[in-house]
Formats: C-alpha cells, sequence, structure tokens
C-alpha cells in the first residue's frame, strides 16, 4: 500500500512539474526578460544589498543589474557602527554618504539596516568606564 501511495503522489508531482513547466514556457517569452522592479511596482519594492564595489560603481556588471532590477537597496555593511566610528568620537561617513548617493543617483528607494550588530561593532562599543558602571548602577 505504501508504494502505491508514493507512486501516485510521484506521478501527481511530476505532472504538476510538467504542466507547470510547460504553461510558464507558454506565458514567457524567452526574448523578453523579466523586470522584477516593473512586475511588482506599485505593490511593493523589490531590494538588494550592496556592497562597497557596486557603491563605488566599480562592479559595472553588478550595477547593471542593480539598476535593471532593483529600486530598493539597502548598505551590505558600510553603515555598521565599526565602520562609522571605529573609535570613540572618531566618525567616518564616506562610504554611507557614498551609499545614499547612489541611492539618489538611481532614484532607489534606501533601507536602513543593522546598525549594531555583534560581531561587526567596534570593541569600545560595549565597555563603559567604571566610573560611568558604578553610576548606572546606584
Amino acid at each position: 500500500m505504501k508504494s502505491i501511495k508514493a507512486l501516485l503522489l510521484t506521478t501527481v508531482v511530476a505532472s504538476g512539474i510538467a504542466c507547470a513547466s510547460n504553461s510558464s514556457r507558454e506565458k514567457i517569452p524567452t526574448n523578453d526578460p523579466v523586470v522584477l522592479k516593473e512586475a511588482f511596482q506599485g505593490r511593493f519594492y523589490i531590494g538588494t544589498a550592496l556592497n562597497l564595489d557596486q557603491i563605488w560603481e566599480r562592479d559595472g556588471e553588478a550595477i547593471a543589474l542593480v539598476q535593471q532590477q532593483f529600486n530598493s537597496i539597502v548598505a551590505e555593511n558600510c553603515m555598521k557602527s565599526m565602520y562609522l566610528q571605529p573609535r570613540e568620537g572618531e566618525f567616518n561617513f564616506t562610504d554611507a554618504d557614498r551609499f545614499v548617493a547612489f541611492g539618489q543617483k538611481h532614484d532607489m528607494h534606501l533601507v536602513g539596516h543593522t546598525l549594531i550588530w555583534h560581531s561587526q561593532a567596534p570593541r569600545w562599543f560595549f565597555l563603559m568606564k567604571m566610573e560611568k558602571t558604578y553610576r548606572a548602577m546606584y
């Protein structure tokens, strides 16, 4: 009985896959690429994370794909605390500013992402001076 159920299930799944692949070939011409940001326009943003090579436009192929398919971006790492403030009171917004400029240049929705991440926070970030600790406790 188990083998009959398994055979029946396999047949149904295989038939479904065959039908789905046939119908999808009929609906989407191979010479007309689907543009995700256009397919979902007005419903929600289609986003991707950008690394420094993309933000600084050193990766032409990736930039072309980002411009074609996406309308929303998030910074992969450049806006995390270890890069924005590597030492207490010392700030570096060079890459973060470039990320924002990239988004504005390409008319993209910008999304903030994980300012504090356990493995990408500067060492000083989680250390308090004893005097501050004492005051906070009492």
